[in-house]
């Protein structure tokens, strides 16, 4: 999902590259290390995102999986 969806703005995930897009937004990893991101500011975010950020229309599962993604990529 993250690959297919935010790779235009974002970059996912390690040895992923930077899509079509810009950098607009940060790259996962950054949103993963940052504390303020917390979990219900990511939910409250993916399921009401503002502008530049588009309106995908996720279900609450697809918020979770891709929530538990970011996660992932914490610096432990």
């Amino acid at each position: 999902m993250a690959a297919r969806w935010c790779v235009s703005c974002h970059v996912p995930g390690p040895g992923m590259k930077l899509g079509s897009g810009t950098d607009v937004g940060p790259p996962f990893a950054q949103i993963a290390a940052d504390p303020a991101l917390t979990e219900q500011r990511l939910r409250g975010w993916l399921a009401d995102p503002n502008p530049p950020m588009p309106n995908l229309n996720l279900s609450r599962a697809e918020i979770e999986d891709l929530i538990a993604y970011i996660r992932g990529l914490k610096p432990r």
